[in-house]
């Protein structure tokens, strides 16, 4: 995440912006996805937009509490939100859809960017 001072809309670019269009079609329905899934968690989690090493593509996963892709098999985060309560209450009460909503003015696009091309580069560690 980034500061937004003057609220702009962002949007990934090159390979990152490839992938969504080849994935889900449009950034729209990427959008649509990744709130529906942050939406849909019950309680505490996060909805994660990963590389999955196996597909060489993206995959939007939700996980409940303090669960991470990394407990899934090739699969590497590069984009997460936050749902559990903490993360919006003081702002934005119980409208998480709000919060959700207002996500994707902070995202650092260059940064995902980043972590789209450092995945596949790396060997697998046991650790992960």
């Amino acid at each position: 995440m980034s500061p937004n001072p003057n609220n702009e809309d962002r949007r990934p670019s090159g390979r990152l912006a490839q992938l969504i269009d080849e994935t889900f079609g449009s950034f729209s329905n990427f959008q649509q996805s990744f709130e529906n899934n942050a939406l849909n968690i019950f309680g505490s989690g996060y909805t994660w937009l990963c590389f999955d090493r196996e597909h060489q593509g993206l995959k939007i996963l939700g996980t409940s509490n303090q669960d991470s892709p990394f407990m899934m098999e090739g699969r590497y985060p590069i984009l997460v939100i936050d749902v559990w309560e903490h993360a919006y209450y003081l702002k934005h009460q119980n409208r998480r859809a709000q919060y959700v909503q207002g996500f994707w003015k902070v995202i650092n696009w260059d940064a995902v960017s980043q972590l789209l091309e450092f995945w596949p580069q790396q060997a697998r560690h046991d650790e992960l």
